[in-house]
């Protein structure tokens, strides 16, 4: 649990939660400050709720800036990414993940799970790839709503997953601009796409691009 700043650490080895309790991660399970140049290299396992390479959970008014993640994460429930696995009002820059994310449940991305509430995603990176048993798979975020801005990131990898699936956001209500998708997108239900699966509400989407194959052999399926 943050309030205040955690800086410059680094975390190595492996974290298994065989609970249904929530906010797991490599360095703080429960965030309400700063998390800067922080590496996690552990694995983290978790059979509950809100799972992250970097943070669990994180609250409004908090930041995370620079930080990586090497280790993977296997979450059993919902709510998980390489980065963080929920995240309310977050300011997130320059921050990557380099480990596998994958397991079985819904909201699962390469960054962040779970974005809402004011949350920006800028300048980072998914490189490896993300399969998961679920819905709302994306390779920056599983689900951005509404007031949420990714901008600036880029994923690399393979995306797999069931009902909406994309390169960055798999259901999104928010902003995606400037963001690439190098990746192979894969769902086996509807609404994929190599940007955003399913765009709905007052979106903003500019200069993006989809330089991968996009597939499924259900409805609603498209490049960007």
């Amino acid at each position: 649990y943050n309030r205040g700043a955690v800086k410059n650490c680094t975390v190595k080895g492996s974290l298994v939660n065989t609970t249904a309790k929530s906010t797991t991660a490599g360095v703080v399970g429960y965030n309400e400050g700063t998390i800067e140049s922080c590496i996690n290299y552990a694995s983290v396992t978790s059979n509950g709720q809100m799972l992250g390479g970097i943070a669990g959970y994180t609250k409004e008014n908090t930041t995370i800036l620079n930080c990586d993640n090497y280790g993977a994460i296997e979450g059993g429930a919902n709510y998980f990414g390489g980065v963080i696995g929920d995240s309310t009002g977050t300011s997130l820059k320059n921050c990557n993940n380099y480990g596998t994310v994958s397991g079985t449940g819904n909201y699962a991305g390469g960054i962040v799970g779970y974005a809402t509430s004011g949350l920006t995603i800028s300048n980072c990176t998914n490189a490896n790839d993300i399969k998961v048993n679920g819905f709302y798979i994306g390779g920056i975020a599983g689900t951005s709503l509404t007031n949420v801005v990714i901008t600036d990131c880029i994923n690399e990898n393979t995306i797999d997953g069931k009902k909406y699936v994309a390169g960055v956001s798999g259901y999104t209500k928010g902003s995606l601009q400037n963001c690439v998708n190098s990746g192979l997108i894969i769902g086996t239900d509807q609404s994929v796409g190599g940007i955003a699966g399913y765009a709905t509400g007052a979106i903003t989407l500019s200069n993006c691009l989809n330089k991968n194959e996009v597939n499924s052999s259900n409805s609603y399926v498209g490049g960007i």
